[in-house]
């Protein structure tokens, strides 16, 4: 009866032709060989017939029992990215011969854990570390032997080139240690199979894989040293709902002659497995890049849209911004700063791919405009406006209305006008986001500028707070030409004796003098103030009107 199970179960897993996902030792991989990528959540199981480290071996003797193998039963998961953990115990079966009684008990079981980087294009890489617990049956090992515990590791290496091309193909690398604690007595020696059991050994392996959606193409190189060197051409079967079929043939192409089993030649591995079902691929790309000022070259905060396969609008902060998630296709993208020209570019995102896109947007031209007139009369000038802190052409007045326009950043700018017979004028100009505008009255030397509203109390000289806006309107004009000096005259109507009226505007044009350099910061030695009684009328003092205007104070420019 026994017989019979072991010769049905042979059948099933020889009749499962094909590679599983999870290696013999579990963890994702080809036979012995393992991946170094990790598929976070991948739940694994499996039961493969297999030697150690080899295949199953097969007596050459026709008899379909005469097997010595190892039955594996692993299981491993991927609870996160970077980690997978495996388990596998064992149950060995020995039957050398037709006659004799198959030996069948546990084997080691190995525990096992796998770290991995995989986020470089290509190239994975990993390590595993290994432990085989001695759990395996006394009947499998010479009298005089213990077995002990097993430990090491490996580091792995994997070339994924489905990364940058369209054929499957992956290329895998391992190479470890194993330290063995097995002990053994000196009778082992007389019979020359102590260099064979008890060793630590150096495990090398390669693999070719090629997989497809039905049929995985495997090839493998695996030695221990010391021992066999052996290559494994396998076929995986790649079932509906994660189920997997393997079928290996094990070919010894370097002995150790130190084994004794050297002259079971004939090996295989299978196995079935199932693996948690891969999700159906959806083509996805993303699309990252900046937002900077062409300028200075820092970071913008944007508005970027995007139209497509897909279309939508997403805030880039000024470090960058990402777009995942993306059907492949030809997109165009339109980055929108306030105060900015916007600015269109056009990406294709493919499959897998993160496309780079970067925006370098110029300050948006906003108009700065203004009318130049003369100051005594209004009349428009025909002026230059030159721009003293910045490399920009001078702009030019409109003769006939004093108008002018130009197209500049937002900024602060300082500026100078000027027009011939005319004194200069400079200023500070704020242009914002909206644009300025800005008009300039020119003076020119012995320019005589009236002021009248400006009252005091009745026989005094003490301004009324009415009059302050005119003279603030005075002191504008010595702001917004600083090189020049002032003389503030004071004049009355004829009513009242002569000298009285004299002196009367000598007060009055002193207390102007006083409050332009209190109240508005000017220099007391750009102003002079000289009373003119009633000697300068502009109008007779027959009326009350005309007496209103020579009632006045006059600004005459004297440089």
């Amino acid at each position: 009866m026994k017989k019979a199970f072991i010769m049905g179960l042979s059948i099933l897993l020889l009749a499962a032709v094909l590679n599983a996902a999870p290696t013999v030792t579990a963890g994702s991989g080809l036979y012995r060989i393992q991946n170094a990528s990790i598929t976070k959540g991948n739940l694994s199981f499996n039961l493969h017939l297999a030697g150690n480290p080899a295949g199953a071996y097969h007596m050459n003797d026709g008899d379909f029992s005469t097997w010595d193998g190892i039955f594996r039963l692993g299981a491993s998961w991927a609870p996160f990215e970077f980690l997978e953990v495996g388990l596998v115990p064992a149950l060995g079966y020995y039957k050398p011969t037709p006659d004799d009684t198959a030996d069948i008990g546990l084997w080691d079981m190995e525990i096992n854990a796998k770290t991995s980087y995989s986020r470089m294009k290509v190239l994975k890489l990993g390590l595993q570390a290994r432990a085989l617990v001695p759990l395996a049956s006394d009947v499998f090992f010479p009298a005089g032997y213990s077995n002990g515990l097993d430990v090491g590791g490996r580091g792995l290496i994997t070339a994924d080139f489905r990364d940058v091309m369209k054929f499957p193909l992956l290329l895998h690398l391992n190479a470890g240690y194993m330290l063995s604690m097995d002990t053994y007595d000196s009778l082992m020696n007389e019979y020359n199979i102590a260099g064979y059991f008890g060793r630590n050994r150096m495990t090398l392996g390669a693999g070719l894989e090629i997989p497809t959606r039905f049929v995985t193409l495997l090839a493998e190189i695996y030695a221990e040293q010391p021992g066999d060197v052996w290559v494994t051409p396998t076929l995986r079967l790649n079932l509906p709902f994660g189920f997997h079929v393997d079928y290996g043939m094990d070919f010894l192409i370097l002995a150790d002659t130190s084994d004794p089993r050297e002259d079971l030649y004939r090996t295989v591995t299978t196995g079935i497995s199932w693996s948690t079902p891969p999700k159906k691929h959806i083509p996805m790309g993303s699309i990252s890049g900046t937002v900077k000022d062409a300028d200075n070259g820092s970071g913008l905060v944007a508005k970027i849209s995007f139209s497509g396969p897909e279309t939508g609008i997403i805030d880039a902060g000024s470090m960058g911004f990402r777009i995942d998630s993306l059907d492949p296709g030809t997109y165009t993208l339109e980055a929108i700063v306030e105060g900015y020209t916007s600015e269109k570019r056009s990406v294709v995102v493919q499959d897998r791919q993160v496309t780079e896109i970067n925006f370098s947007l110029k300050p948006a031209l906003v108009s700065f405009s203004g009318t130049v007139h003369e100051r005594e009369k209004d009349a428009p000038l025909a002026a230059t406006i030159r721009f003293t802190d910045a490399s920009l052409p001078d702009a030019m007045t409109d003769p006939g209305t004093g108008i002018f326009k130009v197209q500049l950043k937002p900024g602060t700018y300082g500026v100078e006008v000027t027009s011939e017979g005319y004194l200069p004028q400079t200023s500070s100009v704020i242009v914002t986001k909206t644009g300025a505008v800005k008009d300039f009255k020119l003076i020119k030397k012995g320019m005589k500028i009236a002021f009248r509203g400006i009252n005091f109390e009745t026989a005094k000289a003490v301004i009324l707070s009415e009059s302050y806006p005119i003279l603030d309107e005075a002191a504008k004009i010595l702001l917004e030409n600083p090189d020049i000096n002032v003389e503030i005259g004071g004049h009355t109507d004829n009513r009242g004796a002569d000298s009285y009226n004299q002196k009367l505007s000598q007060e009055r044009a002193e207390s102007v003098r006083l409050y332009l350099i209190e109240k508005h910061g000017i220099e007391g030695s750009r102003l002079y103030a000289k009373g003119y009684g009633e000697s300068q009328p502009v109008a007779p003092n027959d009326t009350e009107e005309n007496m209103a205007k020579n009632r006045r104070v006059e600004f005459t420019i004297l440089k």
